[in-house]
């Protein structure tokens, strides 16, 4: 899963598209459920994939509205841990 999504990742930079990726609650759900972590895996080169694709996520993630349903849930995660 890291690798389609350090791909997609690259292949946006790598064409220098500047139209914003809109974030649907599901891409929302599975970083936090999925990626999240893996940065807290026992594997190093584990962590070190999932932490390269933060930059990328929170900044599509800060255009978002934050008005989705999953987004209490996740904020709360975040906080507490």
């Amino acid at each position: 899963m890291l690798i389609i999504l350090k791909s997609f990742y690259a292949k946006k930079s790598d064409t220098n598209v500047t139209e914003p990726i809109e974030l649907t609650e599901n891409m929302i759900e599975l970083w936090f459920n999925e990626i999240y972590p893996l940065m807290f895996d026992k594997d190093r080169e584990i962590q070190l994939n999932a932490i390269e694709l933060i930059p990328s996520f929170i900044e599509e993630f800060n255009k978002t509205n934050h008005d989705f349903k999953c987004w209490p849930d996740i904020k709360n995660q975040l906080i507490n841990e």
